[in-house]
């Protein structure tokens, strides 16, 4: 007798968390974990155009445990990072595993009750706001803050090469 699992892939869905735009170019590293909970890297992953990863079928097991974890992201993540952790069932499914546990993830099936062929895992990010503070001083001694200094925002806007190319103001605020 011959029994074979159908294959199971799973999809990486990356967001911005507040204005849900897809992310691309974030990296992320599939660890299975073995019978002692040490981690093996199995896969290294990076989000396409729509911020879409995908695990390959060929790639995962049913009944291990995986973690998945997103590496230096600037902008939203500092450096390496559990994103997600979860076990592929025997009947396909996958639960989340440790903090992810009754996430949305758990028991995808088709409409009909058999178990999707594929899963998608959504994962959003929020930005790391960080704060600008400008001080104006005398060109000739930098101890000597200067009043009265108005400051206007503006934002670069680069060409192909990374060279600004012109300046967009930000808001209707001028800073005093």
């Amino acid at each position: 007798l011959t029994f074979m699992d159908a294959p199971i892939s799973i999809s990486i869905i990356k967001k911005d968390a507040e204005d849900k735009k897809a992310l691309s170019n974030v990296d992320f590293e599939l660890y299975i974990v073995d019978q002692n909970g040490q981690e093996n890297k199995i896969a290294e992953l990076t989000t396409d155009g729509d911020g879409r990863a995908d695990i390959p079928a060929v790639k995962m097991a049913y009944g291990n445990t995986y973690r998945l974890y997103e590496l230096a992201n600037p902008g939203y993540i500092e450096q390496k990072t559990l994103v997600y952790a979860f076990t592929v069932n025997p009947d396909g499914t996958i639960t989340p595993e440790g903090e992810f546990a009754g996430s949305s993830v758990a028991d995808k099936k088709n409409a009909d009750g058999t178990v999707a062929e594929s899963v998608e895992i959504s994962l959003e990010n929020e930005r790391i706001l960080g704060t600008l503070t400008v001080t104006k001083v005398d060109d000739k001694n930098n101890d000597e803050k200067l009043e009265g200094a108005e400051f206007t925002l503006y934002k670069a806007v680069t060409d192909s090469d990374g060279k600004t190319v012109k300046g967009e103001k930000v808001g209707d605020t001028d800073y005093p």
